[in-house]
């Protein structure tokens, strides 16, 4: 006598093969979510919360769908992933605001991949520039002071006005987050100091 009770326990061939494809679409929807959100994570897009001029690379860098050229594969094969990319937004290169962006911020993210770049690599010392359109690299040069600045504490959240003494530019910059104020004269970094405790990183104050 065959019991009902275990052929209750026994599911049939046609639930079994609806678990199985109900299983199969689950794994296929989380493939595809984190394919997706690797894209997404992989573009360089700028944090604003800390600087608009600098960028720490996102760890699927180099994202393989969007290759290197051929002078930043040289580089990332002997220094690997940077800890810094520096956009060039002026020939200058001289750092900029997010008020300065104003009537630009139209495909940002596509500009910033395109634009000349410099790579930070903090514990050597070290910045390398690339000529526009992956036309070889400069040679390596040490980080300057107010880069290596930008880069540990982001953009500051205030910079005065620049005023002129005897042919000589002054200026300040202001750091809300971490209370840290330095004296510029002519873009160069002359004394810093921590006026006040600050109020955390991450404190989004006129980037």
């Amino acid at each position: 006598m065959v019991s009902l009770q275990g052929q209750n326990r026994c599911p049939s061939n046609t639930a079994r093969a609806l678990r199985m494809t109900w299983y199969g679409l689950a794994a296929w929807m989380c493939l595809i979510c984190s394919m997706a959100c690797g894209r997404a994570d992989c573009v360089l897009a700028p944090n604003e919360r800390f600087s608009i001029n600098v960028l720490e690379p996102p760890q699927c860098y180099p994202d393989p769908e969007n290759p290197l050229n051929v002078a930043e594969a040289e580089i990332y094969d002997l220094h690997g992933r940077p800890d810094f990319i520096r956009f060039w937004w002026n020939p200058s290169g001289s750092f900029i605001t997010t008020s300065d962006l104003s009537g630009q911020r139209e495909d940002l993210a596509t500009k910033m991949n395109t634009m000349k770049k410099s790579w930070i690599f903090i514990y050597e010392d070290m910045e390398i520039i690339f000529r526009p359109n992956g036309q070889g690299h400069l040679p390596k040069q040490p980080i300057p002071t107010l880069l290596k600045t930008i880069c540990e504490y982001g953009d500051p959240s205030y910079r005065s006005d620049p005023i002129y003494k005897q042919g000589i530019r002054k200026e300040n910059w202001h750091w809300i987050e971490s209370g840290l104020l330095i004296e510029l004269e002519n873009g160069f970094e002359i004394n810093r100091r921590f006026i006040h405790q600050g109020t955390g990183r991450g404190t989004f104050l006129g980037k």
